[in-house]
């Protein structure tokens, strides 16, 4: 009988606030939380599944193909609509609110800083 192992794959999310912020998350590979200069979140494999029909939902009106493992940037004039299509798919979708709320969460920072979304 083979034993399951727990997927962790997960989804890295990160925003620079401002040049600053830029360095720190292109030089650091362990930066988590928010600063005054970054805000990064990862969701695990069960909210990223949850939320996976969403993801591939934004690939043509957002212009971002987000997947875990692969590097994608969501240019900060696509954040708002992808907030709006979050907002609606969590009603929609109860179940996946945590994972929702976690995104929405990452979007108004992006839109109160301006600022691309990066993925990976």
């Amino acid at each position: 009988m083979m034993s399951q192992e727990e997927d962790t794959t997960i989804l890295f999310i990160a925003i620079a606030k401002d040049d600053i912020g830029k360095r720190i998350l292109e030089t650091e590979a362990d930066v988590e939380d928010e600063t005054e200069h970054y805000a990064t979140m990862t969701l695990s494999a069960k909210e990223y599944y949850s939320i996976d029909e969403l993801l591939r939902s934004m690939i043509k009106p957002c212009d971002v193909f987000i997947d875990a493992g692969e590097s994608s940037t969501m240019e900060a004039r696509r954040v708002q609509k992808a907030k709006e299509m979050t907002l609606e798919f969590a009603k929609k979708n109860p179940e996946t609110r945590v994972a929702c709320d976690k995104m929405i969460k990452m979007f108004d920072i992006a839109l109160k800083y301006n600022r691309d979304i990066d993925f990976a």
